[in-house]
């Protein structure tokens, strides 16, 4: 069995005033602030702004390496994920191992069975079915498989109802009384994963 792997999880309320936002953006990079123009609504620019404020405020300003799939990576660490959702963002940064994180507004689908026989096994549908709360069950299944091909790099390319969580420890993660979230860490020997989950800024 290796050595544990230690992660931070920093939290960030992405809803910030204008004043705020604009503070924030100087931390980008040049490409990052061409994409943040990009965006249509006022609001949504100012949640990208400051998720990727978070991101380089941790981890630097110099670029990233992309990997196959699109996942940014960096040649000498530390690994790490983002993830956001409403007005919420999550960063994982670990030194020992691939990390995924993925955190889900609860909000009404549109189709929610749909959903859960897309991506969940004939196990997990019949919890799905007779679980008091299907659409809490639903985004727990979501954002842990989520965070696990985060963590692989393969993203959306995976099929998830045979996804399989061997090699990874799943942690749930508690960030609001509205949002499901989940981090996977790569164990491929079983080692436990230790969290420090710490709010930004």
């Amino acid at each position: 069995m290796g050595p544990d792997r230690r992660v931070e999880v920093w939290v960030a309320d992405l809803d910030v005033g204008d004043a705020q936002a604009w503070s924030l953006e100087s931390l980008l990079t040049d490409d990052e602030r061409v994409r943040a123009d990009r965006f249509a609504f006022d609001h949504l620019r100012r949640r990208f702004v400051v998720a990727h404020a978070l991101l380089r405020t941790r981890l630097g300003p110099a670029p990233f390496d992309v990997g196959g799939h699109g996942k940014p990576t960096r040649a000498d660490g530390p690994f790490f994920n983002l993830s956001h959702s409403g007005e919420r963002a999550l960063l994982a940064v670990c030194d020992q191992a691939a990390v995924g994180v993925d955190v889900e507004q609860v909000r009404p689908l549109a189709r929610p069975d749909a959903v859960a026989e897309r991506i969940m096994s004939p196990a997990e549908l019949a919890g799905y079915r007779g679980a008091a709360d299907p659409m809490l069950f639903l985004l727990e299944v979501w954002t842990a498989k989520e965070a696990v091909v985060k963590a692989t790099g393969e993203g959306i390319t995976r099929e998830l109802r045979s996804l399989s969580f061997d090699g990874h420890a799943l942690v749930r993660l508690d960030v609001g009384p509205d949002y499901v979230a989940a981090l996977a860490v790569d164990a491929p020997d079983g080692e436990q994963c230790h969290v420090e989950q710490r709010q930004w800024p």
